[in-house]
């Protein structure tokens, strides 16, 4: 009899014990169980799921967290069809506040959510390297955001649509800088671009190029002050100011002095006519400011007065009169 009483009540233990494994193991804390519920969170059942519960079966992926009444409430786990996983904060049956997805690409996100969304600031860390912080709206950068390449470049400005739009500052792993307004991921409008090797540009940008006016100042101190196209000097009136203290007026293309213009020599003198390859050839004007000089040339020497002569010109240099 008593040994029948003992097995009895070690059976009665044993089912008490796996009762509540299962309990454990496949039913919500308050609340019954549900297998599959529709990505909007509605029930096949009329059951109402409280406290936390695990492995909820969605049409769009599986979540394991807290409910509140039937909805998704506080910390929880979704784990998505597609590969894409979620943990962080539920509200309202959605993702509210705070989480972290990481996505099937490798690429993860922590930051604020509203409604579902990403909105606020968050941190995306790319599968490739590169990383954003910044703000969000709708899912897409928006406002002002901070975006490093895994090559060392930093953009540090306004963003637009997900793209770098507005106002800001690229600094290039070269040590290159531009600060001014971009449109739609490339440098557009004004801005001011600073090149590691001391030379600068500030002026009008189009399609990540300088094209407009500008002014371009060397590293000598030369300075060029004229129109750009495609980030090449095209000018028909443009002003070169070069550091040896002569200054050119004149046309310009492609960067290369072509065309008519005239040179103004640090004592005033000033030669005029048409440039080739950057210097100046064929019939041309020097105005000579002082007193008369003699020029030696292949023929022998002639006289250049005070004031306007008309000459010869052959690689930037005066080599005879006029006839």
């Amino acid at each position: 009899m008593e040994i029948n009483m003992q097995t009895t009540v070690r059976k009665a233990i044993c089912l008490i014990i796996s009762s509540l494994l299962c309990i454990a193991l496949f039913s919500c804390v308050e609340g019954p169980s549900v297998t599959t519920r529709t990505s909007g969170g509605s029930s096949e059942t009329d059951e109402v799921l409280n406290g936390y519960c695990e492995h909820i079966e969605y049409s769009n992926g599986v979540f394991s967290g807290n409910f509140i009444n039937g909805k998704r409430s506080g910390e929880g786990t979704f784990v998505y069809m597609n590969g894409d996983k979620y943990v962080g904060n539920y509200e309202n049956d959605m993702r509210n506040g705070s989480g972290t997805v990481y996505y099937a690409s490798g690429d993860v996100f922590s930051g604020n959510f509203k409604d579902n969304v990403i909105s606020g600031a968050g941190t995306m860390h790319y599968a490739s390297g590169d990383v954003f912080e910044g703000n969000y709206e709708n899912n897409v950068r928006s406002g002002k955001g901070k975006y490093t390449w895994k090559n060392g470049d930093v953009y540090t400005g306004d963003y637009k649509n997900d793209m770098r739009s507005g106002t800001g500052t690229i600094v290039y792993a070269n040590k290159d800088k531009y600060t001014g307004q971009w449109k739609d991921n490339m440098i557009s409008g004004q801005g001011k671009f600073i090149w590691a090797d001391g030379n600068v540009y500030d002026g009008a940008f189009e399609n990540n190029l300088s094209n407009g006016r500008g002014v371009l100042t060397y590293a000598d101190g030369t300075v060029y002050t004229g129109l750009f196209s495609d980030g090449k000097q095209n000018d028909p009136n443009a002003v070169i100011n070069y550091a040896n203290k002569t200054k050119y007026t004149g046309s310009v293309v492609n960067g290369v002095l072509s065309g008519e213009g005239s040179i103004t020599y640090e004592n005033g003198d000033i030669a005029s006519g048409t440039f080739v390859n950057g210097v100046i050839q064929g019939n041309g004007t020097y105005t000579l400011i002082g007193n008369s000089v003699y020029i030696k040339s292949d023929s022998g020497y002639f006289k250049l007065n005070s004031g306007k002569n008309n000459v010869i010109f052959k690689d930037g240099i005066v080599v005879s009169l006029a006839g």
